[in-house]
């Protein structure tokens, strides 16, 4: 049986845009004893109706974010894909936070260079989700959360504590 997984610091080595992890050169380690270990490895991508895949890399085509037809074409589209589904299983957390911020940079040019007289309807989108039985999250309610979490983090002398039940967090962006 399993008694411990020893854990050990790594450390970002290349430059920037292509850095991997490896182990660091402090040699510091942790070893935290559990009874078991689970693995999760893997990636794949269900296709989604309407919404373009190559089947070679498993990818969404896109550029910058924004969806296309084939990879490197720029169509106007109102589809953006982020993380995985971007550029396949690679990277580290903190990757997704750079790739969402390009993804969300081109969406901001793309609103900004639409017509100031865009027919879009929130109450079109608000229906359907209320017809699905979805109850969306105002980002007032977000902010609830979020201080809720950072307030619970500080009790215990972390920086946040993430909430994980959603009942709990939907009554708390209620209040």
């Amino acid at each position: 049986g399993v008694g411990a997984v020893r854990i050990e610091r790594t450390e970002l080595r290349g430059e920037p845009g292509r850095q991997t992890a490896a182990k660091a050169s402090s040699g510091e380690s942790e070893e935290i004893p559990c009874g078991l270990i689970v693995r999760s490895v893997g990636f794949d991508l269900t296709p989604l109706e309407g919404l373009p895949l190559d089947p070679k890399s498993r990818r969404v085509p896109h550029v910058n974010g924004r969806v296309s037809e084939a990879e490197g074409e720029d169509q106007h589209s109102s589809l953006y894909v982020a993380g995985w589904v971007k550029r396949g299983p690679t990277g580290i957390i903190a990757t997704n936070l750079t790739d969402a911020q390009e993804t969300a940079a081109r969406a901001f040019v793309d609103l900004k260079q639409k017509e100031s007289g865009s027919h879009a309807d929130p109450a079109v989108v608000e229906a359907a989700l209320a017809s699905a039985g979805v109850r969306p999250v105002s980002f007032e309610g977000w902010r609830k959360i979020e201080a809720e979490e950072l307030r619970r983090g500080a009790a215990q002398g972390k920086s946040a504590e993430k909430l994980t039940d959603v009942a709990e967090m939907l009554r708390i962006a209620a209040s």
